[in-house]
């Protein structure tokens, strides 16, 4: 991956794992969305930064734990693939997740989530 890429892909994760709107407003077009598969408080298609942040505040108390596998790119993308795990409230998680992320002019567009196990996420963040 090209350093460029990468460094975006590294300040965007700070930047979210902060919960940081100044970073990601930089970072991201102002359009940017991040669609989630399932049925969980946090699926479905959240829109600006004020949409990613939340997400991320819903996730937070969850305690997931990615673990980068590897970064992939394509010519107007980035792919992360994680490795998630969890222990919270008596339930367990481990899957996989490909987050296909679309870069327009050099700032994140548009996130897509993919999970090797839907039906997981769903019930590790049921309440």
């Amino acid at each position: 991956m090209s350093d460029t890429r990468r460094e975006l892909a590294v300040r965007f994760a700070t930047a979210l794992g902060t919960r940081d709107e100044q970073a990601l407003g930089e970072l991201c077009t102002p359009d940017v969305s991040w669609t989630i598969p399932g049925t969980s408080e946090v699926s479905g298609r959240h829109e600006g930064v004020a949409g990613l942040v939340a997400v991320e505040a819903a996730l937070a108390p969850h305690q997931i734990r990615p673990r980068l596998e590897a970064l992939l790119h394509g010519p107007d993308s980035i792919v992360v693939l994680a490795h998630d795990t969890g222990d919270h409230r008596g339930r367990q998680l481990d899957i996989r997740v490909a987050l296909h992320v679309q870069v327009r002019a050099g700032r994140i567009a548009a996130l897509v989530s993919h999970m090797s196990d839907v039906e997981a996420f769903d019930s590790y963040l049921a309440p």
